[in-house]
């Protein structure tokens, strides 16, 4: 009895001392971000973060402990060959997750969860943001743990069976016992609460916190929570939350038209991950993008505007069906959901427009191809319509040749039309065809490089328009479909990373250098626009007119758990696994994003 207690202690230590490991990985990968903490703050992470490893290790040791006392009479050998199995195993298993993690979590700014299985539905595109060479890189590092890890196991603990002797019958019960009692450990302690993600947020820094929260005990969490649709974001009363929401919404003021038609040709330029950090006139970068800061001298530029989520798949319907994104969570996975939606290109279809798609990409990426054809586009231009000399980036066609194929689209057009291009160079992993122009080979370097290049490209596409006929009578929307924590990385609740661009110019735009101060988001475009031609927006219950006269000024935006909202006076960050405010200034309207969050989320499950 006493070698199998001495075996499991061996085994338990390994597995702590794997996701101790783990963490100083995950440290020392995410540099940057960890320079930004000071050094007791990371170890006070460390050790907040022992609770958690010790409840995964349970999970681990139950069967390991199920097997050394289960099967009592077996000999040594044969202890070692299933051990040594298992153990395997499960490293291997750890270790794609923590590795995977690492490279995740500075695109995305939270530990890896069920997310990837949604893009792995395509999974060239899932692949694509990666170089060959980091592919490379990344699982030489999982086969080198694996080795290692191995080796250590076969060291410090399998040695230990060598001495194993067949043990007594009175073993068994008394071992059930022992295994029973790593369900402590697993649960956290006695407490009537089990341990939660929750647990691990004790810092104003989500980063600290995020170091605390071990990747694997994670991503296992969230695999449990795949298909629950009944998380409740309640807050307030339903009659509470009606009228808050109501009082935020309602608008009944007059409309003030920037535009001197009602039927103009519309093109919305959906720009793949455009921060506000790469636009000068928005306070980002200096000469990252020089035409779209001469452009919003020429037309309307609105301030401060944000995207509602952090993924494409969620700025998408907020873009075109002014629908906000939840926390974690996509409408586009749910087809039946999705395909209930307004859409501008459904609205405009009713007065007479011709609508069109266009991506460089794979339309089946993130069940794009649903959505864009149950949302009334007439014509699906991608990356299988090009000459296949022209797909050869990672992603798909470059927006050079995208823009070219736009421009002789539009010089065919004979009716009023509303097209929609969804922009790609600009995703990582950022490589354009293009002489670099933005030096530096950090990954931060590389992407405002790729934002100058479809800055070029929108550029080059404009003189073309303002050259011929197209211009007078077209309207061009610029917006982004999201923010990214490049190029400094930011922490994935910040404002920062949610603020885009929106842009409006044209030859019917008749607010020449307007700029538009309120707080609003993406969602608001499609009442804004269809409001400026006299169509009726009312389907579109989260959108708002931005330029009716008494239009509230805020804003909000989640992320993979978490909402932030900010007003005139007010900004505040909610993070729901942490159960607490991570940011909250001015408190008179803290709990207003909550709302939101609970209002949005309702409406989402009964679809």
């Amino acid at each position: 009895m006493k070698q199998r207690l001495l075996f499991l202690f061996k085994n338990y230590c390994y597995w702590l001392t794997l996701f101790v490991f783990s963490k100083l990985l995950f440290i020392l990968y995410q540099f940057s971000l960890s320079t930004k903490v000071s050094v007791l703050d990371l170890i006070q992470a460390i050790g907040v973060g022992f609770k958690m490893d010790i409840a995964l290790g349970g999970y681990f040791m139950i069967l390991i402990s199920l097997l050394i006392f289960l099967f009592f009479r077996f000999s040594s050998k044969y202890y070692k060959r299933v051990f040594r199995f298992l153990n395997i195993v499960f490293t291997t298993f750890c270790f794609f997750i923590v590795v995977g993690d690492l490279e995740l979590y500075k695109h995305w700014g939270f530990h890896v969860d069920t997310t990837p299985f949604f893009y792995l539905k395509t999974p060239k595109d899932a692949f694509a943001s990666l170089s060959i060479i980091k592919y490379i890189l990344l699982l030489s590092l999982i086969l080198a743990l694996i080795i290692a890890f191995d080796r250590l196991y076969k060291r410090y603990v399998l040695r230990d069976l060598d001495t194993f002797e067949k043990a007594k019958l009175w073993v068994f019960p008394l071992g059930l016992f022992v295994t029973a009692c790593f369900i402590i450990p697993i649960r956290g302690g006695l407490g009537l609460a089990p341990i939660n993600p929750g647990a691990m947020y004790f810092h104003k820094n989500i980063y600290v916190n995020h170091v605390a929260l071990n990747p694997v005990w994670n991503f296992m969490y969230s695999l449990k929570k795949v298909d629950d649709l009944e998380k409740t974001y309640s807050v307030v009363s339903s009659e509470k939350m009606n009228s808050i929401v109501d009082s935020l919404y309602s608008s009944k003021g007059e409309t003030m038209k920037v535009l001197n038609n009602k039927r103009p040709n519309v093109m919305l330029v959906l720009l793949e991950s455009f921060s506000a950090k790469t636009i000068e006139v928005l306070g980002g970068a200096k000469g990252v993008t020089p035409n779209l800061n001469k452009l919003s001298k020429e037309g309307i530029l609105f301030t401060h505007l944000y995207a509602t989520g952090n993924r494409s798949d969620k700025g998408v319907p907020a873009v075109v069906s002014g629908y906000p994104a939840n926390p974690g969570n996509s409408i586009l996975r749910y087809p039946a959901k999705s395909e209930k939606l307004p859409s501008i290109a459904h609205e405009l279809k009713k007065v007479g427009y011709n609508t069109s798609f266009y991506y460089g990409g794979d339309i089946n990426f993130a069940n794009f191809r649903q959505y864009f054809t149950t949302a009334g586009f007439d014509k699906l231009t991608v990356d299988e319509d090009f000459d296949s000399k022209y797909n050869y980036s990672k992603w798909g066609v470059h927006d050079h040749i995208m823009f070219s194929r736009i421009f002789n689209d539009i010089k065919k057009s004979d009716k009023p039309f509303f097209k929609m291009v969804f922009t790609l160079s600009s995703h990582e992993p950022f490589d354009v065809p293009m002489e670099t122009v933005i030096k530096g080979n950090s990954i931060g370097k590389k992407y405002l490089n790729s934002v100058y290049y479809t800055d070029k490209c929108i550029g080059d596409f404009i003189d073309k328009c303002k050259k011929s006929d197209i211009w007078d009578n077209t309207i061009f929307i610029f917006i982004a479909d999201h923010g990214v924590l490049l190029p400094d990385n930011d922490l994935v609740s910040e404002r920062k990373c949610f603020k885009i661009p929106m842009i409006w110019v044209g030859g019917p735009v008749t607010k020449k250098g307007m700029k538009f101060n309120k707080y609003c988001s993406q969602v608001d475009l499609a009442s804004t626009l269809l409001n400026q031609m006299d169509i009726d927006s009312k389907d579109f219950i989260f959108s708002r007119n931005l330029f009716s006269s008494d239009v509230k000024s805020f804003v909000s935006y989640t992320y993979n758990d978490g909402i932030g909202f900010i007003n005139d006076s007010t900004y505040s960050i909610y993070d729901n696994t942490a159960s607490k405010y991570l940011i909250d200034k001015n408190k008179k309207d803290r709990k207003l994003g909550r709302v939101l969050l609970q209002y949005f989320y309702n409406d989402f499950l009964t679809r």
